[in-house]
């Protein structure tokens, strides 16, 4: 009897989770010439997906709105807020698949659009729409679930084929909506820069690795990968199902992203490493995570994550605001055991963390007194500095330095470290002066930076419809020579340092003629990690004490199709010579065009153009 109640019992837990019978969506190996219909039906994506299998064999003309999805299908995209359209075109004669989508975002962006073509397509296409793994055709991912979230999100949808004027000839072999049990999948690393706050010290690195594994539909496992406190190695800490929210990317075409969150959760330790060994723990250890707050987007990954060691928090802070990685090349002067190198077109690596500390390395350091062969990277790490604008001042003594994979041991360790010296845009001075081997050792990067000018005025920002009036704002413009001129601006775009390259010209009575067409300066911005500023001038230029600037910054390239993210400057007076100019005046107060790289117009031009009214406000300007 026992037996009996236990096989019955097993076979109620069998029942309990067996896959429902799929659901049948409009009529199977459906045909009808120059077919427009519409088949509705109910999903779930947390736990269902649609599939379906088209035959195009029967396809006759171009174009051909072979099948689109979304809650109404009638049109390109209706007026319902938020809401998502995917609509798909073929192309017998080109075997061309056209795949768009519409993202009816919010009132302020109004629709997003997204394409790709898929070439080589003919006879049956399998297309499946799931969480996932967005949309997918013939097996191979169209869009994924965050770009479509606003489909993804409904729970009534229609299938078939009444948008445009190329109506189907395809036949529908079925349609179903199916269960979609969560299939495990590998863990993906991102490399990434981070800092660690844990009892009252910080550590900074500049390449740690941060694991992701999907853990369901709508959870991660998040890995901190050989996190490191105060040069003792922890090991592994996996924080365990952390909730992924879906989000839609900014743009045409953009990426998604998902957000990262949870409260009161759990962690686990593997690969226990010195400082595990000293507080007693051991690969399996719990431990208690306090918050994760963060965001993936693409290749980059930030957020924050504390949890507790004992009594004791562990903050990891991992891609965030502020840090800037950048690689200069100049000349070195080493001299060492009475015996001095020169070496030309050196490289230098350098990390600012953003809150006042950096890492330098000097790469393939190189010795007279060691037969000028590779003594491996110079690195200098938890270096501080001080901030003048966009210079990073250096000042600083009784550091560490380490030859990391230098061939000699004796040399790999450097104590009583001193360095003084100026990293500003693309170029950098530093003097290090230390002891290897107990013997004196001085190096030198670079040559000494020019002084930059500093210019005080008026400054007017325009963006979208605000507009700041800045009464003793500055611009310093640092000559690097051969042409080249540095420009350092403050508090603009949500940066707090606007740094760029311009050419300059000089006439015969010491005017500065400057131009820069999308000259780049990286972002900080959260969110932002990869984009640049893109900065053009208009017009530009300097004599004595006084500049003249009239710059378009935009953030990311965006600009032109967001007004949010394009701001228009004006520094200084326009007549420098002191002669009045009524023209000038004149000019100034007429509303002025642009094109959609910033670059000012005399008149609008063909095409998508941008103006900025006398009053200050922009808007797009598209001229047949």
């Amino acid at each position: 009897m026992k037996k009996l109640f236990t096989f019955i019992a097993l076979l109620f837990s069998t029942l309990t989770v067996m896959a429902a019978d799929p659901v049948v969506v409009g009529e199977d190996n459906y045909h009808q010439d120059d077919a427009s219909f519409a088949w509705d039906f109910d999903i779930d994506f947390l736990t269902q997906k649609f599939e379906a299998t088209v035959d195009l064999s029967t396809c006759k003309n171009e174009g051909e709105n072979v099948f689109s999805l979304g809650w109404n299908i009638d049109n390109w995209y209706s007026g319902k807020n938020p809401s998502g359209y995917i609509h798909c075109y073929y192309t017998p004669s080109t075997k061309q698949l056209v795949c768009k989508y519409i993202s009816v975002v919010n009132d302020n962006f109004g629709i997003w659009q997204y394409e790709k073509t898929l070439d080589g397509v003919e006879g049956d296409v399998t297309v499946d729409l799931s969480y996932q793994y967005g949309l997918r055709i013939n097996g191979k991912q169209v869009y994924d679930a965050g770009q479509l979230k606003n489909v993804i999100i409904e729970k009534a949808l229609r299938f078939g084929s009444k948008e445009g004027t190329s109506r189907s000839n395809a036949t529908y072999k079925q349609a179903r909506v199916v269960d979609a049990p969560f299939e495990a999948a590998d863990a993906v690393d991102y490399n990434t820069y981070a800092m660690y706050y844990y009892k009252d010290n910080v550590s900074h690195h500049s390449n740690v690795t941060i694991g992701l594994k999907p853990s369901s539909l709508t959870t991660y496992d998040i890995i901190l990968k050989n996190v490191t406190l105060n040069g003792k190695v922890l090991g592994n800490v996996t924080i365990k199902d952390v909730e992924a929210e879906l989000m839609e990317g900014s743009g045409n075409n953009a990426q998604s992203y998902f957000n990262t969150t949870l409260k009161n959760g759990k962690a686990v330790l593997s690969k226990a490493g010195a400082l595990a060994n000293e507080l007693g723990l051991s690969d399996g250890a719990e431990l208690t995570v306090d918050t994760v707050g963060g965001y993936v987007f693409g290749a980059y990954v930030s957020g924050t994550y504390k949890f507790l060691l004992g009594e004791d928090e562990v903050a990891c802070y991992v891609g965030y605001d502020g840090y800037l990685e950048k690689e200069i090349k100049d000349n070195l002067f080493v001299s060492f055991s009475n015996m001095d190198g020169n070496y030309a077109d050196k490289t230098l690596l350098f990390s600012d963390f953003g809150d006042g500390y950096a890492t330098i390395v000097l790469k393939q350091m190189r010795m007279a007194s060691m037969g000028d062969t590779n003594m491996g990277d110079l690195t200098l790490c938890e270096v501080p500095y001080t901030k003048n604008g966009a210079d990073l001042v250096f000042d600083s003594t009784d550091l560490t330095a380490t030859l990391v994979g230098s061939p000699s041991m004796a040399l790999q360790e450097w104590t009583k470290v001193s360095l003084k010296g100026t990293v500003s845009g693309d170029k950098a001075y530093l003097q290090i002066y230390g002891e290897a081997y107990t013997m004196p050792i001085k190096v030198v990067f670079g040559k000494p930076l020019a002084e930059a000018k500093v210019y005080t005025g008026k400054m007017t920002v325009v963006n979208g419809s605000d507009t700041d009036e800045r009464e003793e704002a500055t611009i310093s413009v640092r000559d690097d020579g051969e042409g080249k001129y540095l420009f350092v601006l403050t508090d603009i775009a949500g940066e707090d340092v606007v740094s760029f390259y311009a050419d300059g010209t000089t006439d015969a009575n010491g005017m500065v003629t400057y131009t820069a067409n999308e000259a780049t300066c990286p972002m900080t911005l959260s969110g932002w990690e990869g984009n640049y500023l893109y900065i053009s001038f208009s017009d530009a230029y300097s004599k004595g004490d006084k500049l003249y600037a009239d710059m378009y910054v935009d953030m990311g390239g965006y600009g032109a199709y967001y007004p949010d993210y394009a701001y228009y400057i004006t520094f200084g007076d326009k007549n420098l010579t002191g002669i009045n100019s009524v023209e000038a005046t004149a000019n100034a107060k007429a509303a002025q065009f642009f094109n959609v790289n910033g670059m000012r117009l005399s008149a609008p031009q063909k095409g998508l153009n941008i103006v900025r009214a006398a009053d200050g406000k922009t808007y797009k300007q598209i001229v047949k």
